[in-house]
């Protein structure tokens, strides 16, 4: 009888119990193993995902910043050397990112394997220092936030964000690291931060600001992005340790003002001593203007938010076709694209007290999304610039989702998503996997921009498909006959068909585009050599060496030059200084074993 009573009890106990109180009894009751799990799980989940990235090639930008960036090539530690690594190459304003790729080949070659492996780690960094975050955030005393809810929902919104395919784009794109290890920094900075801000002790709150400090400038010098940090860290402050107190504000407006000064000074770092001009110059080569850019902008924004919360494959892509704003209302989307924002900013100010976090989420994502999407004249759209600016959007949704639903339909739904951002995360680098398809799905998403055509045509033509490659070319230019690159290809191009005088107004057409660029007066030169025009020749190949004194391949042709002159001990110079460059240069010691024979048979003049 005892027994039967015992029996009820304990199943009206457990009738009784939820699935929260379960969790609060079991789990809750050791914190340290939850949160170890968690980012477990988070680092398990990012290494799986990106796991097929690492027989991905080199893309596009790729090539210059890292394949063909002599700067990079790291063959010892010594400072000078690292030094030279980390300013050297096309973007000298990002030593952090430039020295990453000098100690990647210093490692590991120029395989691109490495170079995904340490990728993958940033971006699974990423995601653990924004849980950390996250649940310092969710922790502090200005958050109604319990701490067994702010473990899930930091995990949940950390988790989402990590595991988005949009992210590919940041991640699997190897160049692109200059973006995600930004981000990293960033995120470890705002969370070094919080740590400081509410450690009890001097000394710790020290070191932690500390460390704050340091991944700032790590940020800074790894992506110009990162200049709103000092923003983010007062409204931080203001938002979460003062509790918005418009007293504080008022004492310390002048710090804010001071921020702001900061921020246009490390621009004018950037941008030199004439910023408007060096602005307008970004436009020089762009089909929009100043003002057509900042229009189109707002709409952009409006399609990244759609890209974040429905980021389908088929949606996604390295190229997009993205119809200009002439005027506030051409298209009409224009005007409601502004409206749309200026409602997340009120909607945000209005959220502040109520919805403290849901308001920063939105601050955050609007302000870091300030430099690259207002008057720079930078593509009008690229998917990687979301990585910064989506890191507390899936946060907030996860929040908006744990206030309409309850343990366990919440983690139903994070699980669905997670299953289907996973899936899909996949899918996308599935596709880098093979360049030619990844070339041909950007043609078909953006038809009338030239540069994927461009693109295909080079993969093709290094897969030997000459003429499958010239008709990319030719379609590129279609679209844009002043395209300078798809001119030098398709001059290449015609030139490995024989087409030599035909190649030659393309590289001439090629350098009215880009005349400061070495490549196509290498090209112009070798073609006249071809030709005979042994002047052009000359004339062209020492311009290509003085924009470039380390091309070795121009000091090779102009040794072929002084052959063809007869001139046999100027080529020998040439030869040997292309392979002091680059000692495994074959064509290069090919053609100095024939000059140096060349040389043995010749009389000694007396």
């Amino acid at each position: 009888m005892c027994v039967q009573r015992c029996a009820i009890k304990l199943r009206a106990d457990f009738d009784t119990l939820n699935l929260r109180d379960f969790m609060e009894e079991n789990l809750f009751a050791e914190p340290r193993k939850l949160k170890g799990l968690m980012l477990g799980t988070l680092v398990l989940m990012g290494v799986l995902l990106y796991a097929n990235t690492l027989r991905v090639p080199f893309y596009l930008d790729d090539v210059a910043n890292i394949e063909e960036n002599r700067a990079i090539q790291l063959h010892s530690l010594q400072f000078s050397n690292l030094a030279g690594a980390g300013t050297g190459g096309l973007l000298t304003n990002r030593p952090v990112a430039n020295l990453s790729f000098a100690l990647n080949y210093y490692i590991n070659g120029m395989n691109p394997a490495g170079f995904h492996v340490v990728n993958t780690l940033i971006h699974v960094l990423a995601g653990v220092f924004l849980f950390l975050f996250l649940v310092k955030t969710f922790g502090l005393p200005q958050h109604a936030v319990a701490r067994d809810d702010a473990l899930v929902l930091a995990f949940g919104g950390a988790l989402l964000w990590l595991v988005n395919p949009l992210h590919t784009q940041s991640v699997t794109y190897i160049v692109q690291r200059m973006n995600s290890l930004a981000a990293l920094f960033f995120v470890m900075a705002l969370y070094c931060y919080a740590q400081g801000r509410t450690e009890a002790g001097k000394g710790r709150q020290l070191t932690w600001l500390a460390g704050a400090g340091v991944s700032g400038l790590l940020a800074l010098g790894t992506k110009e992005n990162a200049a709103t940090l000092p923003f983010f860290i007062l409204l931080y402050e203001w938002f979460f340790i003062q509790d918005l107190s418009s007293a504080w504000l008022r004492k310390h407006l002048p710090l804010f003002l001071g921020v702001l000064i900061a921020i246009a000074l490390i621009g004018y770092f950037y941008l030199g001593t004439t910023p408007f001009d060096a602005i307008q110059a970004t436009y020089k080569m762009r089909d929009f203007s100043l003002i057509e850019r900042v229009l189109t902008q707002f709409r952009v924004v409006i399609f990244y938010i759609g890209l974040l919360l429905f980021p389908y494959p088929a949606r996604l892509s390295l190229e997009h076709d993205f119809p200009v704003s002439h005027s506030l209302f051409n298209p009409p989307m224009t005007f409601f694209a502004i409206l749309a924002i200026l409602a997340l900013l009120g909607l945000a100010l209005y959220l502040a007290r109520r919805q403290r976090f849901i308001a920063f989420a939105i601050l955050w994502f609007l302000g870091n999304l300030v430099i690259e999407s207002s008057v720079i004249g930078l593509e009008m759209v690229f998917e990687h610039r979301t990585y910064l600016p989506a890191m507390l959007v899936f946060p907030m949704i996860v929040l908006l989702l744990g206030r309409w639903l309850k343990a366990p339909p919440l983690w139903v739904v994070l699980g669905v998503l997670t299953i289907v951002f996973s899936w899909w995360t996949v899918e996308r680098n599935n596709l880098w996997l093979d360049p030619v398809k990844f070339w041909q799905e950007c043609v078909h998403k953006a038809p009338t921009n030239p540069r994927p055509y461009n693109n295909l045509g080079q993969v093709l033509f290094e897969r030997g498909e000459v003429e499958a490659a010239v008709g990319q070319y030719r379609q590129a230019l279609q679209h844009k006959p002043s395209f300078f690159m798809a001119h030098n290809n398709l001059g290449i191009a015609l030139k490995t068909q024989g087409k030599i005088r035909e190649a030659a107004r393309h590289f001439v057409m090629a350098l009215d585009g880009d005349p400061g660029n070495a490549k196509i007066h290498n090209n112009l030169g070798n073609i006249y050599a071809g030709l005979g025009d042994y002047d052009k020749a000359a004339l062209h190949l020492e311009e290509a060496l003085r924009i470039d004194p380390g091309y070795a391949s121009a000091y090779n042709n102009l040794g072929n030059l002084m052959m063809f002159k007869g001139r046999v001990s100027e080529a020998i110079t040439y030869y040997r200084q292309a392979l002091a460059i680059t000692p495994g240069n074959a064509d290069a010691r090919h053609n100095l074993g024939v000059a140096l024979r060349q040389a043995a048979k010749l009389p000694v003049s007396r």
